[in-house]
């Protein structure tokens, strides 16, 4: 066991170090463009670097944070702003894998789909209101408001700039809810960058 948890972990470095000696060759362009690297995403999706985070029974790579720490610090080495990026998808990611772990079993298939599909996952819960000096907390503090309709939610309002959203299959989302029983809500969802009526500017 300890002897697979090690070479995991090599693996992963030796997957950074090949994708950081690739994206350095380029870095310094996509600088002077201000351009976004979709090739390196593509080739992190490729080689099952942008799924280490997924557990390994849900067709992920199952790495430890220490595993996951190592391998970001490599790639760092070659692209700085890449690895800064692709770090808030593999974190949200492991966060979910956590929960799953503590027994959150309907995120089996969302986890499932971001190896199998090669998902990537952005928050679009920053917002002109939020409230960075209280951390998370400010994550309530929104101004997207969401609407009960049969079925569902419809919700309306702006997001401010998210990491990777460039790229994204899927965002993190809050909204404001009025329940009528239990009074204002923060709702925390996912909804699919596909989704009709969902726009993702690029400035």
């Amino acid at each position: 066991m300890k002897l697979a948890a090690v070479e995991r972990q090599q693996h992963f470095i030796q997957l950074a170090s090949v994708h950081a000696e690739d994206f350095k060759t380029r870095v310094a362009q996509h600088d002077r463009e201000n351009s976004f690297p979709f090739e390196n995403v593509e080739a992190m999706k490729a080689s099952g670097y942008t799924s280490m985070t997924v557990p390994e029974e849900l067709g992920g790579g199952g790495v430890s944070v220490l595993d996951f720490a190592l391998a970001q610090e490599r790639l760092a080495r070659g692209d700085g702003p890449t690895a800064v990026a692709i770090n808030m998808h593999l974190l949200t990611v492991g966060i979910y894998a956590d929960m799953w772990r503590s027994g959150e079993e309907s995120l089996r298939p969302f986890l499932e789909s971001i190896a199998r599909d090669h998902l990537i996952l952005a928050s679009g819960t920053n917002d002109p209101r939020m409230s960075s000096a209280i951390g998370l907390a400010g994550l309530a503090d929104t101004t997207r408001s969401a609407k009960k309709i049969p079925g569902g939610f419809i919700v309306n309002g702006r997001s401010g700039f998210g990491t990777m959203s460039a790229c994204a299959d899927v965002l993190n989302e809050t909204a404001h809810y009025d329940d009528p029983e239990r009074g204002s809500r923060c709702l925390a969802f996912k909804v699919p960058t596909k989704t009709p009526g969902v726009t993702i500017q690029n400035n």
